[in-house]
Protein backbone atom coordinates (compact mmCIF):
# COMPACT_ATOMS: atom_id res chain seq x y z
CA UNK A 1 0.00 0.00 0.00
CA UNK A 2 2.83 2.43 0.81
CA UNK A 3 4.29 1.98 -2.68
CA UNK A 4 0.89 2.80 -4.20
CA UNK A 5 0.65 5.95 -2.08
CA UNK A 6 4.21 6.97 -2.94
CA UNK A 7 3.59 6.40 -6.66
CA UNK A 8 0.43 8.53 -6.55
CA UNK A 9 2.24 11.34 -4.69
CA UNK A 10 5.03 11.30 -7.27
CA UNK A 11 2.74 10.90 -10.30
CA UNK A 12 0.68 13.96 -9.42
CA UNK A 13 3.53 15.96 -7.87
CA UNK A 14 1.56 16.30 -4.62
CA UNK A 15 4.48 16.70 -2.24
CA UNK A 16 7.93 18.19 -2.77
CA UNK A 17 11.11 17.44 -0.85
CA UNK A 18 11.38 19.86 2.08
CA UNK A 19 7.62 20.38 2.40
CA UNK A 20 6.09 20.76 5.82
CA UNK A 21 2.80 18.87 5.88
CA UNK A 22 0.03 19.58 8.40
CA UNK A 23 -2.36 16.65 8.74
CA UNK A 24 -5.79 17.17 10.25
CA UNK A 25 -6.32 14.04 12.35
CA UNK A 26 -9.64 13.15 13.96
CA UNK A 27 -8.45 9.91 15.50
CA UNK A 28 -10.68 7.85 13.22
CA UNK A 29 -9.38 5.13 10.89
CA UNK A 30 -9.10 7.28 7.75
CA UNK A 31 -7.05 10.11 9.21
CA UNK A 32 -4.92 7.71 11.28
CA UNK A 33 -4.16 5.70 8.13
CA UNK A 34 -3.15 8.91 6.33
CA UNK A 35 -0.95 9.97 9.25
CA UNK A 36 0.70 6.58 9.61
CA UNK A 37 1.31 6.29 5.86
CA UNK A 38 2.93 9.72 5.59
CA UNK A 39 4.93 9.03 8.75
CA UNK A 40 6.28 5.83 7.18
CA UNK A 41 7.13 7.69 3.95
CA UNK A 42 8.52 10.90 5.47
CA UNK A 43 12.18 9.93 5.00
CA UNK A 44 11.67 8.88 1.37
CA UNK A 45 9.70 12.05 0.67
CA UNK A 46 12.03 14.32 2.64
CA UNK A 47 9.17 15.98 4.50
CA UNK A 48 8.35 17.10 8.00
CA UNK A 49 4.88 16.30 9.33
CA UNK A 50 2.73 18.02 11.93
CA UNK A 51 -0.66 17.03 13.34
CA UNK A 52 -3.65 19.23 14.11
CA UNK A 53 -6.48 17.74 16.18
CA UNK A 54 -9.69 19.42 17.34
CA UNK A 55 -11.78 17.83 20.06
CA UNK A 56 -15.24 19.35 19.58
CA UNK A 57 -16.47 17.55 22.72
CA UNK A 58 -19.65 16.56 20.84
CA UNK A 59 -19.38 12.79 20.60
CA UNK A 60 -18.94 10.37 23.46
CA UNK A 61 -15.73 9.00 21.86
CA UNK A 62 -14.11 12.42 21.47
CA UNK A 63 -11.89 12.27 24.55
CA UNK A 64 -10.77 8.74 23.75
CA UNK A 65 -9.84 9.76 20.18
CA UNK A 66 -7.92 12.76 21.51
CA UNK A 67 -5.90 10.52 23.81
CA UNK A 68 -5.25 8.10 20.93
CA UNK A 69 -3.91 10.91 18.71
CA UNK A 70 -1.82 12.33 21.57
CA UNK A 71 -0.22 8.95 22.33
CA UNK A 72 0.49 8.23 18.66
CA UNK A 73 2.18 11.61 18.18
CA UNK A 74 4.12 11.27 21.44
CA UNK A 75 5.39 7.79 20.48
CA UNK A 76 6.42 8.93 16.99
CA UNK A 77 7.80 12.30 18.14
CA UNK A 78 5.38 14.25 15.92
CA UNK A 79 4.50 17.83 16.81
CA UNK A 80 0.81 18.09 17.73
CA UNK A 81 -1.47 21.10 17.96
CA UNK A 82 -4.49 20.16 20.06
CA UNK A 83 -7.59 22.30 20.37
CA UNK A 84 -10.26 21.49 22.95
CA UNK A 85 -13.46 23.23 21.96
CA UNK A 86 -15.81 23.86 24.87
CA UNK A 87 -18.07 26.64 23.57
CA UNK A 88 -20.43 24.84 21.24
CA UNK A 89 -23.40 26.76 19.93
CA UNK A 90 -26.15 24.60 18.47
Amino acid sequence: MLNKILNTINKYNLIQKGDKIVIGVSGGPDSMCLLDSLYCLKEKLGIEIFVAHINHMIREEADEETEYVKEYCKNKNIKLTLILYYDIVL
